[in-house]
């Protein structure tokens, strides 16, 4: 959002997530894409723990894969800073699950989504 011609941070996303074991709360917070003047968009990934806030920039050729990489930003924050951390119940892993890596190249790409597609047809053939 712009406001008398400076942006203002929106957040997209804000959660908290609980230590079960030492009662910790993580605020966890993903900022709207915004575009820079040079064309690249970035997001702000942010935990605060206690007064300290860690944050991490995500980046994208257009706010949908700025976010996609913020939801992976997120997830390595989260699991660096609190691995046993929970969101409504939640682990991290589910919280934000893992993206498949494209800068490993399209055939990998193509080859790891292959490989799962076939994974979740068996596991769903379970239950027929």
């Amino acid at each position: 959002m712009i406001r008398d011609g400076e942006w203002l941070m929106v957040d997209f996303c804000d959660r908290d997530f609980k230590d079960p074991i030492t009662g910790a709360t993580y605020r966890l917070t993903i900022s709207q894409p915004i575009q820079a003047s040079s064309g690249e968009w970035s997001s702000t990934v942010s935990i605060l723990r206690s007064g300290y806030t860690e944050t991490e920039e995500a980046f994208g050729f257009d706010a949908h894969q700025t976010l996609y990489s913020a939801s992976d930003v997120a997830r390595s924050l989260l699991l660096r800073t609190a691995p046993q951390a929970v969101w409504h119940d939640m682990p991290i892993d589910i919280a934000f699950p893992r993206a498949l890596p494209i800068f490993l190249g399209i055939q990998f790409y193509r080859e790891a989504n292959s490989q799962l597609d076939e994974l979740i047809e068996a596991f769903n053939k379970r239950f027929e």
